[in-house]
């Protein structure tokens, strides 16, 4: 008997094959081995995603540590649980974008021109088609912060600690979005959240690092004013490089044609 998957040749007994791992499956397809095989990797999967969204909240030095140092099965991967936030990520951007974008800026809408009512939302809509891209190139960044402000710590390598990032801010954007997506109809708890969101977001990646690192409440304090600096330092001289960028490529001058377009057609539909 030969694997089906690999053609490794198999022994009668083997439940497995020992070279790609698959299952050996012998008995032809029925309503039972659909329902185990749905039951194996659905539910398995639903069952692994409800513990790590749960431990990740009262334990998730046991969920990152874990991870780091082997678990693959009792918990959703690092890469895995990205991938599950950017997935909400792109249906929120969808959501809001189709249907409550123009809602939102009305409600914010505080007496500003239609020139930059429109360069808004072409500042959100970049924002939008591209937030896969940039939360993922923020996991290396926050790890170059994080291997400067934890300089005294050696617990883990430059991966280890980008695997920490990629759990707690994985994680806090799949609470994020599930949130918004509830409180779409409402322009302004949408501009809440999105406000308080920065806040939360420093505080729970304090209590992660708190819980990893096993510091006091006054270290942890500390390590947070200095990432928060540090951070701050990376993130004004990456935004001028990006604004400079965007000027010499034309981005912005596309963009503010696009708003001056906009605003002119609008004015003459009134």
């Amino acid at each position: 008997m030969k694997c089906k998957n690999c053609e490794l040749q198999l022994k009668v007994e083997d439940n497995y094959c020992n070279n790609c791992g698959a299952k050996v499956i012998t008995k032809r397809i029925t309503f039972k081995t659909l329902w185990e095989e749905f039951s194996d990797r659905v539910l398995n999967l639903e069952s692994n995603l409800f513990k790590t969204f749960k431990h990740l909240f009262t334990q998730p030095e046991v969920v990152i540590d874990g991870y780091i140092n082997g678990t693959r099965k009792k918990y959703i991967t690092a890469f895995g649980y990205f991938v599950i936030s950017i997935t909400l990520g792109g249906l929120y951007t969808f959501v809001f974008g189709e249907f409550f974008i123009d809602d939102f800026l009305n409600g914010a809408d505080n007496g500003t021109g239609p020139n930059d009512m429109d360069m808004v939302k072409s500042i959100m809509d970049f924002t939008g088609k591209y937030q896969s891209m940039l939360n993922f190139l923020n996991i290396p960044l926050l790890a170059v912060v994080h291997r400067l402000v934890f300089f005294n710590y050696r617990k883990y390598n430059f991966i280890e600690i980008a695997v920490i990032y990629l759990y707690t801010f994985s994680h806090f954007n799949i609470i994020l979005y599930l949130v918004s997506l509830a409180f779409l109809w409402s322009s302004t708890a949408t501009l809440i959240i999105s406000v308080l969101s920065s806040i939360l977001l420093v505080f729970y990646v304090a209590y992660a690092l708190m819980r990893l690192y096993d510091l006091s409440v006054q270290n942890i304090i500390i390590k947070t004013l200095l990432f928060l600096l540090i951070g701050g330092i990376f993130m004004f001289l990456i935004t001028i490089a990006i604004s400079v960028i965007l000027y010499k490529t034309g981005v912005f001058d596309t963009m503010i044609e696009a708003a001056k377009q906009a605003a002119e057609a609008q004015k003459n539909k009134s």
